[in-house]
């Protein structure tokens, strides 16, 4: 009996390590055509971008794997752009801002002082390092709107066009 009681907790803890463990790779940055078809995917599966935030008060830094829509988020929060205003669909030419200015940083390393900001763009989420890992192997990653499984690809019918 003990020894079953300690197996599972064995168990348990090496899930909680795992679990918890990064995946980020130093110095890798996702393939740039993936990431602007993921920034431009609107589709109700959501497609995971791998980027580095800091935040801009205290230095520190955090990658991993989000969905790219946070980061658009997190943009326009940063910017003052009132989530009222465009009830989560942003305004074309709000949109195409707030696109650009993602596109702008090669790295995928963006800054942001804002609370909220940082908030809205989550690289820590552990159902999230499966993304990590299919964008690390050189494919795009998205989320089944159903399942919610995370898969290597693009969703049926949204693959980016050459």
């Amino acid at each position: 009996m003990r020894l079953t009681k300690f197996w599972q907790m064995a168990a348990v803890a090496s899930v909680a390590a795992f679990g918890s463990a990064s995946v980020a790779q130093q110095g890798f940055v996702q393939n740039q055509a993936h990431f602007r078809a993921a920034l431009d995917h609107t589709s109700t599966s959501p497609s995971f971008i791998l980027i580095t935030v800091v935040n801009g008060s205290s230095g520190a830094r955090r990658t991993g794997c989000t969905m790219a829509g946070f980061l658009l988020h997190a943009i326009a929060t940063e910017e003052g752009i009132d989530r009222t205003e465009y009830h989560g669909a942003m305004l074309p030419d709000v949109a195409t801002r707030v696109k650009d200015e993602a596109l702008a940083s090669k790295d995928h390393v963006y800054t942001f002082h804002k609370a909220e900001a940082l908030a809205a763009v989550p690289t820590d989420d552990r159902n999230f390092n499966r993304a990590c890992k299919i964008i690390y192997g050189g494919l795009p990653a998205y989320m089944q709107d159903r399942s919610g499984q995370i898969s290597p690809g693009w969703p049926l019918g949204t693959e980016p066009k050459p």
